[in-house]
């Protein structure tokens, strides 16, 4: 059975600490995987263009060739944004875990608030397919290798299924 996002998660996630709340909009808001979000440099987030470059770096490889993408800042994210920048350090060095030489969420999400990272990234396929967008751009937004990969995140309204038969 898939899990899908409660709206109402939304309400929780003050409850959090401020680095959880910002690691939580930040990919609410983008659809980003958590290890690229949580291995972000300051020089990854170009404020000017409003745009997160995700790029290969030396302690965070990208899942694959198609995950080097420019992400758009959404306007509920460009504050944010500008927060982790004027901090002048590495926005999420908690998410680093030595022992696995990795960057990843691993966080206690789901009992605090009943949702995770990636359940935030199926979220983003969902508004996106809902607004009508192609899955060939849904699956470049996500960095996608293939495009049957994005068939298999979100879900789809039963408003957009009515659309289609009727």
């Amino acid at each position: 059975v898939e899990k899908v996002f409660d709206p109402k998660t939304h309400l929780l996630v003050h409850k959090m600490a401020q680095w959880h709340q910002d690691f939580y909009w930040l990919v609410r808001w983008s659809g980003m995987r958590a290890a690229e979000a949580a291995g972000l440099e300051l020089e990854n987030i170009n404020l000017e263009d409003q745009v997160i470059h995700l790029v290969y770096l030396n302690d965070r490889p990208l899942k694959t060739k198609y995950s080097v993408r420019d992400v758009p800042i959404h306007p509920n994210n460009f504050e944010l944004c500008k927060r982790l920048v004027d901090k002048g350090t590495r926005p999420f060095p908690m998410y680093w875990k030595p022992n696995r030489q990795r960057w990843e969420a691993g966080n206690n999400w789901r009992r605090r608030i009943d949702c995770n990272p990636h359940l935030l990234r199926h979220h983003a396929t969902t508004c996106m397919r809902n607004a009508g967008f192609q899955e060939f751009v849904i699956g470049r937004a996500l960095g996608h290798e293939v495009p049957g990969m994005t068939a298999q995140y979100g879900s789809v309204s039963p408003e957009k299924i009515r659309d289609a038969i009727l």
